[in-house]
């Protein structure tokens, strides 16, 4: 990924993102747990 890509993302890229990725998981899991790990790049 480059930086231009990263800078026409939006927070609603990464949410649907999450929910095919959540959706996926839940079809072989029984449980999915979601860790998270933020720098602080405001």
């Amino acid at each position: 990924m480059d930086a231009e890509f990263l800078s026409t993302t939006s927070y609603q890229d990464w949410v649907h993102s999450y929910d095919i990725g959540y959706g996926i998981l839940r079809q072989v899991c029984d449980k999915v747990i979601l860790a998270g790990f933020f720098m602080g790049g405001l």
